[in-house]
């Protein structure tokens, strides 16, 4: 699936590192958008949705070709939640025609 056709979209639970909060992206989506950004990118710029607010972000390597994006504490603050909760992601590559608007 390419994100040009359409987003990624998975559930995954926020995670506490030190005082950052991050989203671990799935392998099979962390591979497809690897393989979408070409070559071996170290840092991928994304955007979308988490459970309906608008995000822009960086994925960022976590180990054995996988991704991570830290949320911003304006996100997880007007939800509401914080580490543990489950929240629906819906991102593409930045160079996408995904609309946040």
């Amino acid at each position: 699936m390419s994100s040009e056709e359409n987003p990624y979209v998975f559930v995954a639970k926020i995670q506490k590192i030190w005082i950052m909060r991050c989203i671990d992206v799935p392998r099979d989506i962390s591979k497809a958008v690897k393989k979408e950004a070409g070559g071996n990118p170290k840092h991928i710029p994304v955007r979308g949705w988490i459970d309906g607010l608008a995000f822009e972000n960086t994925l960022v390597p976590r180990g054995a070709g996988n991704y991570r994006f830290h949320v911003n504490s304006k996100i997880w603050r007007k939800l509401k939640i914080d580490a543990g909760a489950a929240v629906e992601v819906t991102s593409a590559p930045e160079d996408s025609a995904l609309d946040l608007l």
